[in-house]
């Protein structure tokens, strides 16, 4: 890949706009960090966090409908004990997941 290419997506392609999206919603997290802008409220809440630069890119829109990361959505949303009980949940779900699989195959194997 050449080096002229990346400089160009990250200046003018939507990687570069997600990239100044995800700087906005950190500053959005650290503007509500423990119980966030409210469940549901990210396109509404976000826009005194967007940069300055997001509407240098040319794929720039007037609404920012999502932060294009679950993980920063969330944060943003239900702070830093919201994204904790999410974690929480994605953690128990792949251990109880596991299990399964190990008990399955322990099953199979008698």
């Amino acid at each position: 890949m050449e080096k002229g290419f990346v400089k160009e997506e990250l200046e003018k392609g939507t990687t570069g706009l997600r990239i100044l999206i995800w700087e906005g919603t950190l500053r959005m997290i650290a503007a509500h960090p423990f119980l966030g802008s409210g469940p549901g409220s990210f396109q509404v809440a976000y826009p005194p966090y967007r940069l300055p630069e997001y509407f240098g890119n040319p794929h720039a829109v007037d609404s920012t409908a999502h932060a294009h990361n679950e993980f920063l959505e969330i944060a943003a949303e239900t702070g830093i004990l919201g994204l904790a009980a999410f974690l929480g949940v994605l953690i128990v779900f792949f251990i109880k997941g596991i299990d399964i699989v190990r008990e399955e195959k322990r099953s199979e194997e008698h």
